[in-house]
């Protein structure tokens, strides 16, 4: 479970010119994604190139294209001042899972096995460089039982993840709760293309669609500065304009769940810096390069100095008492044909000796590789689609078999990569492997959207039991039917009831095999809740000003 956390309040300004403006989104938002749709075929300019934020999340649009008898929110002024301000919501989402927790990016709202619900909204003042918002959620989950495996160690919580050293539970408690969360709140100032900001708002990394390695906003807001460039252009004398570029770094403290492990101090805090750097080069048209890095220590005003220096200057070392990660990813956008692929590497530790890039370079990689697909169904009655494919693969490396059992997000006695319990990057599968396959239709009133999921959500679960052991037939017997799987398929829609109220509804089914790794080589069922039937309904409505 959560606690309200501290944090303060945001934006971005922007000029009126030749393109109508539209005001900063939430990430993930129905808003968002339509102007993204927008960009692959080129009637938007993307406002960011591998660092986003709500603040950071205001777009250019040349053409509306679908959706011009809809509000998708309007900067007004402040009464006779250069102030501008946007309201956001109120917007309620609702879901219900019948058999087992399914849901993800979604901020601090957890959806497990029963009711689950959100409300949030606010509003952002804008002017004279200085970006205030104010956008705090409330959240209930009913927290019904359903089955999970046995605790890690003696010294786990019973909750707690079943054998990585991660604060990840398997459920947050017996019992209902509410939460607070300041959400995407922040106070900033951004002179030209120069900004800083104090606040909670939820960042995401690199041009992943689905599950980014390093930050989404699958988990709920934490304290955190930043400062750095905007997108900008890359000017230089005698060889004028070389590209965009983008730069920011951050300090933030997530926090510890009350279920990581029995006797834990709750209230120790974790210390997350990082640095994420992207180019556009003018000479590559379309194409986009993001670097990631980041440190995870305790918190300490000493470690503050000392792991924001690091980014620059010092290299990892290795020790127990830090943990750092990088990623980097890539997209080429063809507007011409409304495409976008796009893809990533993550990796935890730094490979050791001189010729280690050179024996085994994928000690602790894991890779996504994605695309978006754009397109016009009918122009004339303005409905459009638009294809998604995500494949994430997030194992451990097979070196692993020669050392000890391993997974990207986890570390010993920091709790791993993770705020209040919740993962901070992609959450599908933490340590398997993820396929994504949707299509969206877009027309004038709304949107709706089909989609099939397969997960494995651990698979280094299954290789860890066969760190230093030998394969044998109980073995081969046991493990080679024991992957834990997931299928989902889905629809959901997104209806425009007037040009200020959007109405959400959605279905899901999730088949759940292995839900506690028991089978055998012939797919018999093991002990019990060994297959699971989920269904999954969502509900939500929403004002846009």
């Amino acid at each position: 479970m959560k606690r309200i956390r501290y944090g303060l309040i945001i934006s971005v300004l922007f000029s009126l010119v030749v393109f109508n403006l539209f005001a900063a989104e939430s990430l993930k938002s129905v808003e968002e994604e339509y102007y993204d749709f927008l960009f692959l075929l080129g009637y938007a300019e993307r406002p960011t190139l591998g660092y986003r934020t709500l603040s950071d999340s205001t777009w250019q649009v040349s053409d509306n294209l679908v959706w011009k008898d809809i509000d998708l929110g309007t900067k007004r002024s402040l009464g006779s001042s250069d102030f501008t301000y946007r309201l956001y919501g109120p917007e309620f989402f609702s879901s219900y899972n019948s058999a087992y927790p399914y849901g993800q990016n979604d901020g601090a709202l957890v959806q497990s096995k029963g009711l689950n619900a959100s409300l949030t909204g606010g509003i952002r003042i804008e002017g004279h460089g200085l970006e205030v918002t104010f956008k705090p959620l409330l959240a209930f989950t009913q927290n019904l039982d359903y089955p999970t495996m046995p605790k890690g160690s003696s010294y786990d919580s019973e909750y707690a993840y079943y054998w990585a050293d991660i604060d990840n539970p398997q459920r947050f408690g017996d019992d209902p709760y509410f939460l607070f969360d300041w959400g995407d709140s922040e106070l900033r100032y951004t002179w030209k293309s120069f900004t800083i900001g104090v606040g909670t708002q939820s960042m995401w990394f690199g041009q992943s669609w689905l599950n980014p390695m390093l930050h989404s906003n699958n988990a709920g807001s934490y304290p955190k500065v930043d400062f750095g460039l905007r997108k900008t252009a890359l000017t230089v004398p005698y060889l004028g304009y070389l590209g965009d570029i983008e730069f920011r770094v951050y300090a933030g403290i997530p926090s510890y769940s009350n279920y990581y492990k029995d006797g834990y101090d709750t209230s120790d805090k974790k210390l997350i810096t990082g640095l994420n750097a992207s180019y556009a080069p003018s000479f590559l048209p379309g194409v986009t390069f993001t670097l990631n890095k980041i440190f995870m220590t305790t918190f300490s005003w000493d470690n503050l100095e000392e792991y924001f220096l690091r980014l620059f200057f010092i290299p990892q070392t290795n020790t127990s008492q830090e943990d750092g990660k990088a990623s980097f990813s890539a997209s080429w956008v063809l507007p011409s044909v409304g495409l976008e692929l796009y893809g990533e590497l993550g990796i935890d530790d730094y490979v050791v000796g001189t010729y280690g890039y050179i024996r085994y370079p994928f000690h602790t990689m894991i890779y996504t590789i994605g695309m978006k697909k754009a397109m016009t169904i009918n122009e004339a009655k303005h409905i459009y689609g638009e294809l998604f494919f995500e494949w994430n693969d997030n194992e451990m490396s097979q070196d692993f078999q020669f050392q000890w059992p391993y997974t990207f997000y986890s570390y010993p006695d920091l709790g791993g990569y993770t705020n209040n319990g919740q993962l901070l990057g992609g959450a599908s599968c933490p340590g398997g492997n993820s396929q994504y396959l949707g299509y969206r239709i877009y027309y004038p009133k709304g949107e709706w959207m089909v989609y099939i999921n397969r997960t494995n959500p651990d698979n280094n679960y299954l290789y860890s039991k066969m760190v230093d052991e030998g394969a044998s037939a109980e073995t081969n017997l046991y493990y080679y039917g024991s992957f834990k799987a997931t299928l989902a398929v889905g629809v959901t829609t997104d209806y425009a009831l007037t040009p200020h109220i959007w109405v959400h509804g959605g279905a899901v089914y999730e088949l759940v095999v292995n839900a506690l790794y028991k089978t055998d080589i012939l797919g018999a069922k093991v002990g019990q809740d060994t297959i699971l039937n989920n269904f999954r309904g969502e509900f939500g409505l929403k004002c846009s000003w």
